[in-house]
């Protein structure tokens, strides 16, 4: 095989599972059932007056949730339920749990904003609820988003403690330069769950689609993610793949004879003269 046919092979067979690893991701990524497939989830949002201004981020905080709300496919065989619960001053429930993705998409839709940050009573009314609502074999989840610090009510490390009792899973969100990241990483990592960062509202859109991804197929989805970045080194380190992989076989098969050229005779590899017709033997 000549070189430009041996590279057009190995190019095609680091393609070849780059593409396979996309198409795997695409059609399987968010589909395939893993572990736990029931989950109770309450989203938890933050409608204090820091949500007023500028008027798009309080929009952009609504198209994170009906984003994340709509990624569920939410029906009445649906294995997962959400709920919405929001917080200024004090917290409201607006939507109990349920598999209606229609009532939460438009009570979502009617969100306004105002009043201080109570972000410690939300988390505790939510892990309480979650305790007396979620089913016994459904994974308990509190989508946290707080776009800056806490104002009045329960401490939030202390609710947090609380959702960790109750064996709820917290994700939280900072939304903007003045969220308490800080915060938010401890209330997360308590109940071993997780904070993200969203300084823009795309970000915050793409930060709940992550989450969305992340509850409904997480094996999959970490996995498919793995092939793909597998196959790119594959496909640009091929030749020196190859040439390692050659050169670790050529090493593995070195000659343990040496064959006399006057009488073809093979002899032991360290000898200096043919056993059969004393010719000198030459090693190059």
């Amino acid at each position: 095989m000549n070189v430009d046919s041996k590279r057009r092979l190995q190019l095609g067979a680091g393609i070849g599972v780059f593409v396979f690893a996309v198409a795997f991701s695409y059609f399987f990524g968010v589909t395939e059932a893993t572990g736990i497939s029931d989950y109770d989830i309450y989203l938890v949002l933050d409608v204090s007056g820091s949500m007023i201004e500028p008027p798009a981020k309080l929009a952009s905080a609504k198209n994170a949730a009906n984003e994340f709300v709509n990624a569920m496919e939410l029906d009445t065989s649906s294995d997962i339920r959400v709920g919405l619960i929001v917080f200024q001053s004090s917290v409201a429930t607006r939507v109990s749990l349920t598999n209606d993705q229609n009532q939460l998409n438009n009570a979502i839709s009617q969100l306004g904003a105002g009043g201080g940050t109570a972000m410690g009573d939300a988390i505790f009314d939510a892990t309480q609820k979650l305790s007396a609502e979620a089913r016994p074999d459904a994974k308990k989840v509190i989508l946290l988003l707080s776009d800056g610090q806490p104002t009045e009510g329960m401490d939030s490390l202390v609710a947090a403690r609380s959702a960790k009792t109750n064996d709820v899973l917290v994700f939280a969100v900072g939304y903007g330069v003045n969220a308490d990241m800080g915060l938010l990483t401890q209330v997360a990592s308590v109940t071993g769950g997780k904070s993200y960062e969203a300084v823009t509202g795309q970000d915050l859109v793409d930060t709940f689609r992550d989450i969305a991804s992340v509850i409904i197929s997480p094996v999959v989805q970490y996995g498919s993610r793995t092939m793909v970045l597998v196959a790119i080194p594959i496909i640009l380190f091929i030749p020196a793949i190859e040439k390692g992989l050659t050169t670790f076989i050529g090493q593995k098969q070195k000659p343990t004879t040496i064959t006399c050229p006057k009488c073809n005779r093979s002899n032991a590899l360290t000898a200096k003269f043919c056993a059969k017709c004393g010719n000198p033997l030459r090693r190059s």
